[in-house]
């Protein structure tokens, strides 16, 4: 019975790491055909245009990934200030993860306009409960970095914005996640076309894309 159980955790294993190795090549693939259709590719920030009229930017705008982190660089233009709804509920997210549905379990990155000034928050989802809220202020143009991830050992969403940390409570994991990329609005869309430049940090990404070319 022992030597059975011992076989099976190595079956288990092996599956387990082929299964990994797929999900993050697979991830890849659709981190870097998330690239086409973006309007401009430059020194690492791919430009996201949000036509009037839409939620999101052209192009794909999904990637896959078993590993719940991510870390970006950003920078909301003068169009993510103007003539935009405002409001505590007008969150427009700029990235982050989900698990399978947004509205179920999710972690991004958000922002809004109050008061004429650009707010930056988490916008996270646990068992379709909405958590949200501000982190800080930024200014158009300006150069921001964020993080957001599941702490494992913790087991708790965790969002920091230009050192500004929130951690909300998460018990569950998952397998796999899903990246999420600029979207405005969420009740609303863009008024005009907005534009948001997004460079991505992620260190699984860059070493697959190490081993691979």
């Amino acid at each position: 019975m022992t030597r059975f159980r011992i076989i099976c955790r190595l079956i288990v294993n092996q599956l387990s790491s082929r299964f990994r190795f797929c999900i993050q090549t697979l991830g890849l693939i659709l981190v870097l055909w998330s690239f086409v259709g973006c309007n401009t590719y430059h020194n690492g920030f791919i430009e996201y245009k949000i036509p009037k009229g839409r939620h999101y930017s052209k192009g794909w705008r999904w990637g896959i990934t078993s590993n719940p982190y991510r870390h970006i660089t950003f920078q909301l233009d003068s169009t993510c200030l103007k003539n935009i709804q405002q409001g505590t509920d007008a969150w427009s997210k700029v990235s982050g993860f989900t698990v399978f549905h947004t509205h179920w379990n999710s972690c991004r990155v958000g922002w809004r306009v109050m008061n004429e000034k650009i707010q930056l928050g988490y916008y996270c989802y646990v068992g379709h409960k909405r958590i949200a809220g501000v982190l800080t202020e930024t200014e158009p143009n300006a150069i921001n970095q964020a993080e957001c991830f599941w702490d494992k050992k913790t087991r708790e969403y965790v969002v920091i914005i230009n050192g500004h940390e929130k951690r909300i409570s998460q018990p569950r994991g998952s397998l796999f996640y899903l990246y999420t990329y600029p979207f405005v609005g969420g009740r609303y869309r863009a008024n005009h076309e907005m534009k948001i430049w997004v460079k991505n940090h992620n260190p699984e990404a860059e070493s697959l894309v190490r081993k691979i070319f």
